[in-house]
């Protein structure tokens, strides 16, 4: 529990950081609504359904905002390198750019793609000076890809959290009868 606590409180920057800023206190609060419903105090398995919810929450912010730095080219950056498996040197990243952003600004953006763990630097000794090559994390690797978002249904909510820990979740899940979003169940406001 002490591991995702720390993922929580950690967050995430640009726009998703914002809108997810407050996970830890979300957690808590939907923990307390379980145990409320239960008429019991909280306990282990409220915590890790409050988690499965928030997961599904923030999967949601994903899918909706996107995982932007909020750095133009910090993003531009880290697509690069993600279809580049053997990652990229400070000459390549410029080259990439033909020339045309200055080492202080490729600087910077490569600052705060380290800075919020979106990608490793390695230095590999030369000759000469020691060469940088940049990888995107393996977190960043292993992200859920789009085509299981949330928006696909109930059925990918159940299966993308569906693991060891969460098991016990995914019965009462299928139990609720979720409302179809449809233009009729929509509110529209004066």
């Amino acid at each position: 529990m002490a591991k995702k606590y720390k993922r929580l409180s950690d967050g995430y920057t640009g726009l998703l950081g914002s809108v997810t800023s407050r996970a830890t206190a979300q957690v808590m609060r939907l923990a307390c609504i379980y145990a409320l419903i239960d008429l019991s105090a909280v306990r282990i398995e409220h915590l890790q359904a409050a988690l499965t919810l928030w997961q599904y929450c923030e999967d949601s912010a994903k899918y909706i905002f996107g995982i932007d730095t909020g750095d133009k080219l910090a993003d531009e950056i880290f697509n690069a390198l993600q279809g580049n498996a053997k990652g990229m040197t400070k000459t390549e990243i410029t080259n990439y750019f033909n020339r045309n952003r200055t080492a202080q600004e490729i600087e910077n953006a490569l600052d705060l793609l380290l800075h919020s763990n979106k990608i490793v630097k390695i230095v590999e000794k030369t000759l000469g000076r020691p060469r940088e090559i940049f990888h995107l994390t393996d977190c960043e690797k292993n992200k859920i890809s789009v085509e299981s978002s949330p928006k696909d249904g109930n059925e990918n909510f159940i299966r993308l959290f569906r693991n060891e820990e969460t098991k016990f979740v995914e019965e009462d899940l299928l139990k609720i009868n979720y409302p179809s979003v449809e233009s009729e169940n929509i509110l529209e406001l004066p």
